[in-house]
């Protein structure tokens, strides 16, 4: 399994590419300074290149160049590009919490890129069947209901949105990372509590990769998760400062991670790395073999 999470600024979007060439993205923020994630992915996917094995998606004789796209909430910097991967990489699958559950004080007045995926994407999906792809990997979502989100006295409004992340797990071999959406502090103390979906059960075997919540702002972190996977071995946070001063990194990341050996491609050089953030590390590569070990290489070190 390869995965790549892209530099785009304070924002999200990674891919999943599985052994079999099926894809899986997850959010698709993009940033107008940075290298469009898409560009990317295609650059990659020539012939002997890192994502040379990617294949379209076929299904009833139409070819979708990403079979799923994830997104973990409707937040702009998680579906900033939204527009392009709809155009240009169009995705086979769409899991994504349903618009019309979110209560209208929470996304009314949201800006073009929200317009595009409530109208011409989101809409699109509603209501279809879909053949379901076979993955290479393991998969887990864990949510929390909508029902619990509007009526719970650990959720206000503000907070409602980044609280109903898709939190997506995924597994090969025994390697393992987490991708935690926005989420913030009363959601995770709300899933680990209410066991919800088994996700504390699962969640206790352990992590070896935490995409940060929330992009490492403090609001995202959760003391109650690092104690429950035991300390990932690598944190991965897109805040911070463009100079690799991680002022405004939450600290506790690097405190409570136990480091990986992870190599830069600028300068090839390697060295045990706690936290990377890709404002300051750029894009994040990680190669799993069969095993499950991780190979992970960023722009920079």
């Amino acid at each position: 399994m390869k995965i790549a999470i892209f530099d785009v600024s304070n924002g999200s979007c990674a891919l999943a590419v599985c052994q079999n060439g099926n894809s899986l993205m997850l959010d698709c923020g993009s940033h107008a300074e940075k290298n469009c994630p898409v560009d990317k992915i295609n650059a990659l996917r020539i012939p002997n290149g890192w994502l040379g094995h990617m294949r379209n998606y076929v299904s009833n004789g139409l070819q979708y160049p990403l079979t799923q796209l994830v997104v973990s909430h409707p937040d702009v910097d998680h579906i900033k590009n939204i527009e392009k991967v709809h155009t240009k990489f169009t995705p086979y699958l769409l899991h994504r919490t349903y618009i019309e559950e979110f209560p209208p004080a929470v996304v009314h007045n949201e800006d073009e890129s929200y317009q595009y995926y409530r109208d011409k994407v989101h809409a699109t999906y509603t209501g279809t069947n879909p053949q379901m792809p076979n993955w290479g990997f393991t998969s887990r979502a864990y949510t929390i209901p909508m029902a619990t989100l509007k009526t719970d006295a650990l959720f206000g409004e503000s907070k409602l949105k980044n609280n109903s992340s898709i939190v997506y797990l995924l597994q090969y071999g025994s390697f393992r990372i987490l991708f935690c959406g926005d989420l913030e502090g009363a959601g995770w103390d709300w899933l680990i509590d209410n066991n919800y979906g088994g996700f504390k059960d699962e969640i206790s075997k352990g992590v070896d990769v935490l995409v940060a919540s929330h992009h490492g702002h403090t609001s995202g972190y959760s003391q109650k998760l690092m104690d429950l996977i035991g300390s990932p071995k690598l944190s991965i946070l897109s805040k911070g400062s463009e100079t690799g001063e991680e002022t405004d990194v939450d600290n506790r990341y690097s405190a409570n991670s136990a480091g990986l050996s992870v190599t830069g491609l600028t300068l090839k050089n390697v060295a045990n790395k706690k936290t990377l953030t890709t404002r300051s590390n750029g894009s994040i590569y990680i190669q799993v073999d069969a095993l499950g070990v991780p190979t992970i290489y960023a722009d920079t070190i």
